[in-house]
């Protein structure tokens, strides 16, 4: 009886009818049944700035916090949709100690929010001011996106492809209906361009080919403003050569120069948080040394900083009851610097360390490594 029914399991399992143990030679229909999941669709997750208020008064528009880096996503967001920051107005009209209140669960690491509002410039204060602005979740469809936000994601997430039909909108014609061939690309000298601090500069320029593989009617579709950005594209692409072929119209490219660096705030005396002992900075502690990674959405806008911990080591080395003291220009930084601090081993010592205090600095390197700059 058993080897009866895996018989006829494993004939249905080929998909022939079973009858009394013989096979039919007809398989049978079967319909794939619709899937009950919908389609995922590919959007932008942007963030609103709202006007920043300040208890003296103050108020500054939305426009004084940089554009937020948006994010490609197919997916229900995780983030809330709706954030408050509060935070200190110093004297060098800089956001300083970031505290976010999203009022329910998500999170906010590794979106653009923190950065964004560490990279803006307000009027200073003569006395340090609390103030506070709220970025509100916007979620996009690709085709209703803004020039300005998608060409922010395809500078920072080469990863993230828009749509080819996404374009057309802003620049018409049929340059890309194949790929025209390129003699000679010439692109802006960048290194003489200006920087913004914490932000990138941009243009895109729209452009036709002729028949005899010279651009012409180039024209701005878009960009931050940068004079001198915009003059260099237009003359690296007047100079540019395509091979003789039939004429096109409605090309394309844009350029940008990438954020200057922003440096940290001052730090203070590590004297003012206590002694500790000698052997916490010894000069041979490490078993294995901190491994420093520096957040991506902070070196993208060239943001340096620093962060401040006490924590005790074990007598086998491993690090332990860390606690964040100060960390400057935002406590997502500190965040950070923990998984750094976390990653280190100090070498064996015999009734551990207690109460070790050390500095974690973020310092990108100069000439702008690792934050890049190019044409497409």
């Amino acid at each position: 009886m058993m080897a009866l029914f895996f018989e006829g399991f494993l004939a249905l399992a080929m998909g022939y009818a079973v009858d009394s143990g013989a096979h039919s030679e007809q398989p049978i229909a079967t319909v794939q049944a619709a899937s009950s999941r919908p389609k995922r669709v590919a959007k932008l997750i942007s963030w609103d700035a709202s006007e920043v208020t300040c208890n003296n008064g103050v108020t500054f528009g939305a426009n004084s916090i940089p554009r937020r880096i948006p994010i490609r996503t197919s997916r229900p967001p995780q983030a809330q949709p709706r954030v408050i920051y509060d935070f200190a107005l110093g004297e060098e009209g800089r956001a300083l100690s970031m505290v976010a209140s999203m009022g329910g669960r998500g999170r906010t690491f590794g979106v653009d929010l923190e950065p964004a509002l560490a990279a803006a410039r307000f009027t200073p204060q003569k006395a340090v001011t609390q103030c506070q602005v709220t970025f509100t979740q916007t979620i996009t469809p690709y085709d209703e996106a803004s020039l300005a936000d998608l060409i922010t994601l395809v500078i920072h997430s080469r990863r993230a492809p828009v749509p080819k039909d996404t374009w057309p909108r802003f620049v018409e014609g049929d340059c890309f209906a194949s790929r025209a061939r390129q003699l000679e690309r010439h692109t802006p000298d960048y290194r003489k361009l200006p920087k913004r601090p914490g932000a990138n500069n941009w243009v895109m320029i729209s452009y036709n080919i002729d028949e005899d593989g010279a651009p012409f009617g180039i024209e701005t579709v878009g960009g931050n403003g940068e004079p001198k950005l915009e003059a260099a594209s237009k003359k690296a692409l007047s100079d540019s050569r395509w091979v003789d072929e039939d004429p096109r119209t409605g090309c394309w490219r844009y350029d940008f120069t990438a954020a200057d660096v922003i440096p940290a705030p001052e730090a203070p005396d590590l004297a003012q948080f206590g002694e500790w002992p000698d052997a916490c900075e010894a000069d041979d502690r490490w078993a294995k040394a901190p491994k420093l990674a520096y957040p991506k959405h902070y070196q993208r806008r060239g943001i340096e900083g620093w962060a401040i911990f006490r924590y005790d080591v074990a007598s086998w080395g491993q690090i332990g009851n860390i606690e964040l003291l100060d960390a400057q220009p935002t406590k997502e930084l500190g965040e950070a610097a923990k998984r750094v601090l976390s990653s280190a081993l100090y070498k064996k010592t015999q009734g551990g360390l207690t109460g070790c205090i050390e500095k974690v600095v973020f310092r990108l390197p100069e000439k702008g490594a690792g934050r890049p700059e190019g044409a497409e």
